[in-house]
């Protein structure tokens, strides 16, 4: 882990923070994406 100094710590913890607050439906689509990528790369053997 690189080292960071407090501000960046507390910059991106709070970035983070609001970033979950305001965008937690975007998040959830996010991951389900992510999850349905995985999916499609895992059981999707017949796509080019």
């Amino acid at each position: 882990m690189l080292p960071l100094e407090s501000s960046d710590l507390y910059w991106f913890g709070g970035a983070a923070g609001l970033w979950a607050l305001r965008y937690h439906t975007a998040a959830v689509v996010f991951v389900a994406i992510v999850v349905a990528d995985l999916l499609i790369i895992k059981f999707g053997h017949m796509n080019p």
